[in-house]
């Protein structure tokens, strides 16, 4: 799916003139303030037209105002409630940003995709990993693993390859953790089921950046297919991941999503060694040797790294080994999909 569009509709020409209605440019100007560096003695250094959001209950989009307009969101956020499906049909969600935005700005815009400048394109696939704790096994491999001529950098929930290239660059993430981080900020919707069963997904997602779409890209940024956004989006992943095979509960790897699940790697070590001690002595017995509040931190950091609760009250405890392949041909594309697996 198409999960992120920038574009730049001109409003004048090289002469001068206006593309569109000097009464429609004004009120577009007249909606949007600017960002300026003053200095001491109250001269402007420099000036700059500011991201304004755009928005309805639940949908937004950013529009900023220079000798251009600006547009650029999530098309998936225009059209639906969240962003975890949409659409692959780029000329679609050109479409709905421009509607969304001539509805709410009370304007009028050109729809021909061929009078917009497209400077960013984002092309996401969703893969079901069947558990959440095995999308954080899939997310610690990848952080473990060399990125090749990809440069890697990682943050506590996010891979990233090649971050600042204005070409392509990469990120994996759980989706189910964003989702959620989206819905209790008020920046999405979605239903507890929808992010339970999004808590199985690994996102992979690939920018094309201002520089790709300009100096690589053989045809007009609204003519890439849905195909062809596919395969640009497995030509990218494929090296990084292959057919990554994920190994469910290794007590190394294990140990790396403890304490990449506490709030603190002294936390994630001290619930670590109360998972050793439920391992030898049982639930039960372990409970009873440390504070209620203590045991149940433990417990909270244990479960959030994936540790199903069945196994953690077992008489005793034993690490399940199992593999599952991430193969990139097969994304998850609809929730009817990923309801029904």
């Amino acid at each position: 799916m198409i999960d992120w569009l920038t574009l730049r509709l001109p409003l004048m020409t090289e002469e001068g003139s206006f593309l569109l209605p000097e009464e429609v440019i004004h009120h577009l100007r007249s909606l949007h303030g600017r960002i300026m560096a003053i200095n001491p003695d109250g001269s402007v250094e420099w000036e700059s037209a500011r991201w304004e959001s755009v928005r309805s209950d639940s949908h937004q989009l950013a529009v900023r105002v220079t000798d251009s307009l600006h547009i650029q969101g999530s098309p998936a956020r225009a059209m639906h409630e969240n962003n975890v499906f949409g659409s692959d049909d780029i000329k679609a969600c050109h479409q709905a940003m421009v509607k969304f935005v001539c509805r709410h700005l009370k304007v009028f815009l050109p729809f021909d995709p061929a009078r917009w400048i497209c400077t960013r394109i984002d092309i996401t696939h969703n893969y079901d990993l069947g558990r959440e704790d095995l999308v954080k096994q899939a997310l610690l491999t990848l952080k473990q693993s060399e990125g090749g001529h990809y440069q890697t950098s990682t943050t506590a929930e996010t891979i990233y390859w090649n971050k600042g290239s204005r070409l392509r660059k990469g990120k994996a993430y759980a989706k189910g953790v964003h989702l959620a981080k989206q819905v209790r900020k008020g920046q999405s919707f979605a239903t507890d089921q929808q992010i339970e069963a999004c808590r199985r997904l690994l996102r992979l997602e690939l920018t094309l950046g201002n520089q790709f779409l300009r100096e690589r890209l053989p045809i007009a940024w609204h003519e890439l297919t849905p195909d062809l956004l596919m395969k640009l989006h497995h030509e990218y992943f494929s090296p990084l991941l292959g057919n990554l095979q994920v190994k469910d509960m290794n007590e190394k790897n294990l140990y790396e999503l403890v304490l990449s699940s506490a709030p603190t790697r002294r936390q994630g070590s001290a619930a670590w060694r109360t998972y050793q001690a439920m391992k030898q002595q049982g639930y039960r017995a372990c409970q009873e040797t440390m504070s209620h509040n203590t045991f149940y931190r433990h417990k909270r950091i244990l479960l959030k790294a994936g540790i199903p609760l069945s196994q953690l009250q077992s008489a005793t405890v034993i690490p399940l080994v199992r593999h599952r392949t991430i193969t990139i041909g097969n994304p998850v594309t609809s929730w009817e999909q990923l309801m029904s697996a």
